[in-house]
């Protein structure tokens, strides 16, 4: 009598095909739907029973297969995003503003800045990035306006990224300022207004901006960030803005200078100085800058590098050179004396019709 063969068990493929057929399904549909993790859970689930054909496995380690098989494949589906720039099929919080669209999935933050579009996705990895789309898709809100209904504006806000102009009145740190509502003040030298104090914006940025060095307190500034959450109780409020950006610049690209002369002049006097510069006033007793709707004062202007202390002698009327190699600029109200860089880092800012005669160069 003839032996039977013993047959091998055939390997059914079927659920592993199945499984990498539901994996491609759930990144060709690339939208935000609930079906997208069901999908995913399916695959895995699909996939241990092809691998339970190599091992014989109770209950148990089978749902602690499906349990593992289900934070790899939250690893896979980080992987997948960041290199091919997808919907993440595991998000779990979605922020609207506008026109854009913000996706969380664990460990990442994806960054959809056209809501019609699926295209050119921007991926920042452990929230490592802030605001990255344009910033002209959204609409800039006065502090005052905002602020002035808080509790109102927290409701319409709440969650979303907003973009607020308004006044600095506290820095605390490169990585938090404030704003407070603020009226005009009779005082505008140096941008002075009187700031409320029962309401206070408290912006936080990421991580430390060095940006926020340029500016001081009563500046005018224009932030973006994500309206996160609101403390206090009935007319004294903290409203918090989170992963916030600084919009606007401190250069300025229009301004004036006006000057006061002495009667009697004196010695110069010492206003900035620097490694390669050191700036002095002769014979004025105000030199004041004004750009905008705000006036300050020189020194505070350069020392908050709103400008350089040669945009003092940028496009003049006329310049005359001595034969030091000193040059006298001509502005329209007052002069700017530059000593030779080769022997002095002296710049002298004096009235128009201030003589090179009457300085020295140290």
């Amino acid at each position: 009598m003839a032996k039977r063969k013993n047959k091998k068990n055939k390997i059914d493929y079927k659920p592993l095909i199945l499984s990498l057929v539901l994996i491609v399904i759930i990144y060709l549909i690339n939208r935000l739907i609930f079906i997208r993790p069901l999908l995913w859970v399916l695959a895995v689930i699909l996939l241990m029973i092809f691998l339970k054909q190599f091992k014989k496995m109770n209950g148990r380690v089978f749902v602690l297969g499906v349990i593992v098989l289900f934070f790899i494949s939250i690893v896979i589906d980080g992987i997948i995003v960041t290199v091919f720039k997808r919907i993440p099929a595991y998000t779990y919080s979605v922020i609207t503003s506008e026109k854009i669209k913000i996706y969380y999935s664990p460990g990442l933050r994806v960054w959809q800045c056209d809501e019609s579009s699926y295209k050119k996705l921007i991926v920042s990895q452990f929230y490592n990035k802030g605001y990255v789309c344009d910033a002209n898709d959204i609409t800039s809100i006065d502090v005052n306006s905002f602020l002035s209904s808080v509790v109102e504006n927290y409701d319409d806000y709440g969650n979303k990224y907003v973009k607020i102009t308004g006044k600095i009145s506290k820095k605390n740190s490169q990585t938090s300022i404030e704003m407070r509502p603020y009226t005009e003040s009779e005082i505008k030298v140096n941008g002075y207004v009187e700031f409320s104090n029962n309401i206070v914006l408290k912006i936080l940025f990421e991580k430390p901006d060095q940006e926020i060095d340029n500016y001081d307190v009563y500046d005018d500034i224009t932030v973006l960030g994500l309206v996160k959450n609101l403390e206090g109780t009935t007319g004294n409020y903290i409203i918090y803005m989170d992963n916030a950006r600084i919009l606007s610049t401190t250069n300025l690209e229009s301004f004036s200078i006006n000057v006061t002369p002495e009667t009697k002049c004196g010695e110069k006097n010492l206003l900035v100085e620097n490694e390669t510069q050191r700036l002095s006033s002769y014979c004025l007793s105000e030199i004041f800058v004004s750009y905008e709707e705000t006036t300050s004062e020189l020194v505070d202007t350069i020392s908050s590098n709103k400008m350089e202390i040669s945009d003092l002698y940028t496009n003049p009327i006329r310049k005359e050179t001595d034969e030091n190699r000193n040059v006298m600029y001509r502005m329209h109200n007052y002069s700017v004396f530059v000593c030779n860089p080769e022997n002095s880092k002296d710049i002298i800012i004096g009235k128009e019709n201030m003589k090179a005669s009457d300085l020295t160069c140290e």
